[in-house]
């Protein structure tokens, strides 16, 4: 319940998810998926102690989908809804931070 510790965290997170949020914006232009799966790998843990299991699941399901040589579009109401959704929960840390 320290403030000032919960400000950190949650700066280091917003800044790490806005990183993740240009890595999945390259998804559509890269061959390969690995640099994604890395990336989400590395932000996986924090996503969840902040309660975003649901996006997580999303983005494996385009990394996955990306693997097995789908398209992945900025025409894909799938990654539309990742992109959408990832900018409302950085909306939302970020509206958290100024509260504290």
């Amino acid at each position: 319940m320290d403030p000032v510790l919960n400000r950190r965290i949650a700066t280091i997170f917003v800044t790490e998810f806005d990183s993740f949020r240009r890595c999945l914006l390259e998804l559509i232009n890269i061959e390969s998926v690995d640099d994604f799966q890395f990336n989400l790998h590395k932000i996986r843990p924090s996503l969840i102690i902040f309660e975003l299991d649901k996006l997580v699941k999303q983005f494996e399901n385009l990394s996955r989908r990306k693997k097995d040589g789908n398209l992945v579009s900025d025409q894909d109401s799938e990654f539309i809804t990742a992109i959408s959704e990832t900018d409302l929960q950085i909306s939302n840390v970020r509206e958290f931070l100024n509260s504290l």
